[in-house]
């Protein structure tokens, strides 16, 4: 019974999501390939994150 796990946004089940550095509905369409992958999610578990450096 994956419904109780999958399938939805809730509290409670996984997820499969990326995070990405800009706004997939306000970039020109010819700069999405240029975008970052700043968080994946598979299964409700952090895979990647993009490590960044700290101005001070």
């Amino acid at each position: 019974m994956r419904r109780k796990t999958h399938g939805s946004l809730e509290a409670g089940k996984v997820a499969d999501l990326c995070i990405l550095d800009g706004d997939l509905e306000t970039i020109d369409p010819h700069d999405i390939p240029a975008m970052q992958v700043v968080t994946t999610v598979l299964g409700g578990k952090v895979v990647f994150e993009r490590v960044t450096e700290s101005v001070a």
